[in-house]
């Protein structure tokens, strides 16, 4: 992957998720397998001396630094264009007004971006799918407190109305759960109920995480403990408890 990135900075195109993979040869769920977050991926190219360059990326880390403090409702142009160190005019060219910024980043930095491409994987590997999914929904909720609050209440959030909000990541959750239900792979499962399972045990390791691990770590302990029931514990799988 950082090949693909060098090779992206000396033709001078942006270094985005999308293109990493395009140069690469891979899909985007592959590079996730890699790299399980997109800050995964940064790090590995911040620690090879490559950045992510672009506007639009600018200012969707600008968002993101907002969001950290505040729920979508209470976030303004003026502060991202401010984190950004950017006019408010340049937010208004790249996604039209407040909506359309939030819809973007709903779509490129939320839980929704994973569990759309859920729709393009064979169940195969249905607990390292899940896993990877409610590992990145634990970091989500870890770095987005603001979030939390959001769920409980949604009736006036432009992000969560969005279609690539992260509202629908429950539903786009539920889905593959039912299809891997079809092809045998969970028989006899309430999916439902195992859905809402999943679900809490991602708020329950962003609200209250055990002193070690990682939420890779602790996602694959809870798929493994969902899916194949309980099995002699590690220190740090007992403490999870």
């Amino acid at each position: 992957m950082i090949d693909a990135a060098r090779a992206l900075k000396r033709r001078g195109d942006k270094i985005t998720v999308a293109s990493v993979a395009r140069q690469a040869g891979i899909s985007r769920a592959a590079l996730y397998k890699l790299y399980p977050s997109r800050a995964a991926l940064h790090r590995g190219l911040a620690e090879a001396g490559l950045q992510a360059i672009g506007v639009r990326e600018r200012l969707l880390d600008a968002c993101s630094a907002v969001l950290r403090e505040l729920r979508p409702s209470e976030l303004t142009l003026a502060q991202v264009a401010e984190a950004a160190n950017v006019g408010e005019a340049t937010l208004y060219r790249q996604f039209g007004d407040r909506d359309g910024l939030l819809r973007a980043w709903a779509a490129e930095r939320s839980p929704r971006r994973l569990a759309a491409e859920l729709d393009s994987l064979s169940g195969e590997n249905l607990a390292e799918d899940v896993a990877r999914i409610l590992a990145h929904g634990i970091e989500f909720l870890r770095t987005y407190p603001g979030m939390l609050e959001l769920m409980r209440d949604s009736s006036n959030e432009p992000l969560w109305s969005v279609p690539g909000g992260p509202g629908t990541s429950r539903e786009a959750l539920l889905k593959y759960l039912k299809r891997q239900r079809r092809a045998g792979r969970l028989p006899g499962v309430d999916v439902n109920r195992l859905l809402s399972v999943l679900l809490g045990s991602v708020i329950g390791f962003a609200l209250h995480p055990p002193d070690d691990g990682t939420p890779e770590e602790h996602a694959r302990y809870v798929v493994g403990l969902v899916l194949s029931g309980p099995t002699p514990e590690t220190p740090t799988a007992a403490r999870a408890l």
